[in-house]
């Protein structure tokens, strides 16, 4: 049995003051819940449970009679339960939110300029109706004529991008495609062949993505801000992990479970959305840490290691340490 107590006395928290031990707890409690629970409910237990008032989602899963339903119930009652404990380890440690987000609050170059890019080629489709979601203008229509290009890398991968027809000419919007183009060249293979489509607007609106589509919509003026503070390639890593990787990993049990290990969050982004933002936010520091650890000061490297360190091993399990980030993706379709 698990007691929850709560405290009034704001003067001393016993498990902010007992981190590794708080750790500990969530980790072993989230991962117990289920294993706890009895493999099938029973009369007298249904009796028992369905008075239990403080949880009730718990009691109306014990008192399904369906085996199959009753396991079904119970995995979501172990994730609504997990998530509690993540958020709760979160609130009662006193680790300082040292970072607001991991792109534009900080001054790190992990994604240099001079790093190789394996774009290949740009190929001009023409003019062609193409899907543009746009968030400045909520009743366009979402297919518009767009002009249409292909990137090619030598990795075999191709990503379509769709430019609108707001640019002045085919050769303005190669110029803007080409910008996209080689910076996608220099993100490991892993996220960039999760990657199907690039739409570009004009506009200063923040980068967005589409993890269900593979797909990433940038504004060229915001674009150009983040060029001048060489965040760009950081954002399209970032937003490459939503396109890539969410809809497979931000909800798995994996990636759960190490939130719960670490018990906090690498940036206040992450911590107000954990389950949209916190997979991206931490894969780009786990990233850095992994591949390019002197781009970074040697204190804020012990400081991301102390704070998701079970993160950085289910990244590096995506991008290994000490093999390259580059390989052939069609290769490794055709063995899967």
């Amino acid at each position: 049995m698990i007691q929850v107590i709560v405290s009034s006395n704001n003067t001393r928290n016993p498990i902010a003051s007992s981190k590794p031990r708080y750790r500990a707890f969530c980790c072993w409690a989230s991962g117990s819940l289920l294993a706890t629970m009895p493999s099938e409910p029973t009369r007298s237990s249904n009796a028992n449970i369905a008075n239990h008032t403080l949880f009730p989602k718990l009691a109306r899963a014990l008192t399904l009679q369906s085996s199959k339903k009753y396991q079904a119930s119970m995995k979501n009652v172990v994730r609504v339960a997990a998530f509690a404990l993540i958020v709760l380890a979160n609130k009662n440690m006193v680790v300082a939110q040292h970072y607001k987000n991991t792109i534009a609050s900080t001054d790190f170059d992990v994604i240099r300029d001079e790093d190789p890019s394996c774009f290949s080629r740009l190929d001009y489709r023409g003019i062609e109706p193409a899907e543009m979601p746009d968030k400045t203008s909520e009743g366009r229509e979402l297919i518009c004529d767009a002009y249409v290009f292909v990137a090619s890398f030598t990795d075999n991968c191709s990503v379509n991008i769709a430019l609108d027809r707001k640019f002045d000419s085919e050769k303005d919007a190669e110029q803007e495609a080409l910008l996209y183009a080689t910076r996608l060249g220099k993100l490991p293979s892993i996220l960039r062949s999760g990657v199907d489509r690039l739409v570009v607007h004009k506009g200063n609106e923040n980068t967005t993505a589409f993890s269900d589509q593979g797909l990433i919509v940038v504004y060229s003026g915001n674009a150009q801000k983040r060029i001048r503070t060489k965040d760009l390639e950081e954002t399209l890593f970032h937003e490459s992990v939503h396109a890539a990787w969410d809809k497979k990993h931000a909800k798995s049990d994996d990636w759960e479970r190490a939130q719960v290990t670490d018990g906090s969050f690498i940036s206040l982004y992450a911590k107000q959305k954990p389950k949209l933002e916190d997979l991206a936010e931490s894969a780009l520091f786990a990233y850095a840490v992994i591949h390019h650890v002197d781009r970074l000061p040697a204190e804020d490297v012990d400081r991301i290691k102390k704070q998701i360190p079970t993160r950085i091993i289910f990244v590096e399990r995506l991008i290994p340490m000490g093999k390259p980030i580059f390989f052939d993706t069609k290769k490794v379709e055709s063995k899967q």
